[in-house]
């Protein structure tokens, strides 16, 4: 299964949240055996009891972890978690060179999907040029001003990203085979209270419509799901109130928003969108 994102996506902070909840056994999955790189996933587990966020992945490290896993609860479901985690700016440089690692191709199998991150508000994010708005200032102007911008927004390369996917599966698995792909809005926490019951669909619209338009133009191509996902449930790092409230419980903080059937559901179960990815179905 791939982790996508960007810069400052959350990637991995939520894999630390993510082993937390397997290694306790809190959430619809748990470990079924112990993964072969534990002592990477330990390292993104640690900060985060703290109250502090994982550390940002180096340029140049692309971890691989296999983690056994297992359904604790609900429909029977069982194997071989392989989740790859490398920098956002990998990532980026893959859109821009059109190619990646062969060893990328080991993912593109029956049975596999994705998840693809973008943290709410980040720095990082590349919103795309409003041109009625640059139309409406500069129209008066007799100077020809053209807005210049290095980075492709973030939601074209977001796109890009899954159509390069839809084509290795097609390549590797055949046309037929529609992967799971979740959209994890991380920092679910920063938006306003008031407006959270948009939920993450709704943010998407509003925030993201061409990868918005995306999803529910290629229904045939992808299984689409999107998730609101917040590891810590606050903001430790300038609340300090809830940074103690936190503490005295860290382990089982964090939680996720969903939709199913038209209705948004909050689960503490850290665990769903990789087990929804894996096959499990959302509970009503």
């Amino acid at each position: 299964m791939l982790l996508i994102g960007g810069n400052d996506a959350g990637k991995s902070n939520y894999i630390g949240r993510f082993w937390l909840a397997v290694r306790s056994g809190t959430g619809r999955l748990e470990r079924d055996g112990s993964p072969d790189d534990q002592e990477y996933l330990e390292s993104l587990a640690q900060p985060i009891l703290s109250g502090e966020f994982a550390p940002h992945t180096s340029h140049d490290v692309h971890n691989r972890s296999i983690i056994p896993v297992r359904s604790r609860v609900g429909q029977p479901l069982a194997g071989q978690l392989t989740v790859p985690d490398c920098s956002g700016e990998q990532w980026l440089k893959m859109y821009k060179k059109r190619s990646w690692a062969r060893t990328w191709d080991d993912f593109i199998t029956e049975g596999s999907g994705c998840l693809l991150f973008i943290r709410v508000d980040s720095e990082q994010n590349v919103s795309p040029m409003d041109w009625i708005a640059f139309h409406n200032v500069f129209q008066s102007t007799t100077a020809t001003v053209q807005p210049q911008t290095e980075e492709t927004p973030t939601q074209v390369v977001a796109v890009d990203w899954l159509q390069c996917l839809r084509k290795a599966y097609t390549d590797r698995v055949g046309g037929s085979y529609r992967p799971r792909a979740g959209i994890v809005l991380t920092a679910w926490d920063l938006i306003p209270e008031d407006r959270r019951d948009i939920g993450p669909d709704g943010y998407l619209r509003e925030n993201y419509p061409l990868l918005k338009d995306f999803m529910e133009s290629c229904g045939r191509d992808f299984d689409f799901c999107s998730f609101g996902v917040s590891v810590f449930g606050g903001d430790p790092q300038h609340d300090t109130v809830f940074k103690e409230k936190y503490l005295e419980d860290a382990l089982n903080a964090g939680y996720v928003v969903h939709s199913v059937l038209g209705s948004l559901r909050t689960s503490a179960d850290m665990t769903l969108p990789v087990a929804w990815t894996l096959g499990a179905e959302l509970e009503a």
